[in-house]
């Protein structure tokens, strides 16, 4: 006989993060910061432009600059790179371009700040951040009846 189950207010583990609603966009946009190129400032307002920017505060925005920095850094570390990945050794012997480490570096830094900030789909699912278009999209699908999708009832008699 299987065990009664509690109710779900009362529930303790639900196996799902926290659903937040990321609130209207209250800061206004920053100005990207000085040294980027023009890409990077892009890359800066489209960011400023996303839903994700709605859960920025004001105290985030150092990191948020560092995110950035270390993307126009990791631009121009990959262009000298591509210059020349091989390198003489000590001995004169072909070598692996020392700025491929610092590459990874910067990279592993940025693949750290972009978790933080909720910039990757599953980043935001770690977070618990949807969006209300993303929400009403999939109340949407579940309310399709089931003729819609191909399902005949009368199959299973």
């Amino acid at each position: 006989m299987p065990a009664h189950r509690k109710p779900a207010d009362r529930r303790q583990r639900r196996n799902r993060p926290p659903e937040l609603v990321a609130p209207p966009k209250a800061m206004p946009t920053p100005a990207p910061p000085a040294g980027l190129t023009a890409a990077t400032k892009r890359a800066w307002a489209t960011f400023w432009e996303s839903d994700v920017a709605r859960v920025v505060e004001s105290t985030d925005l150092p990191a948020l600059t560092r995110l950035f920095e270390l993307h126009q850094e990791r631009s121009e570390l990959w262009r000298a790179y591509q210059e020349e990945r091989l390198v003489k050794g000590s001995k004169g012997q072909p070598v692996l371009n020392p700025l491929a480490k610092m590459l990874a570096q910067v990279t592993s830094e940025i693949r750290t700040l972009e978790a933080a900030f909720g910039l990757t789909p599953a980043a935001r699912v770690r977070l618990g951040l949807h969006f209300a278009a993303a929400t009403k999209t999939l109340r949407e699908l579940s309310e399709v009846p089931d003729e819609v999708m191909g399902y005949d009832e009368t199959e299973d008699e």
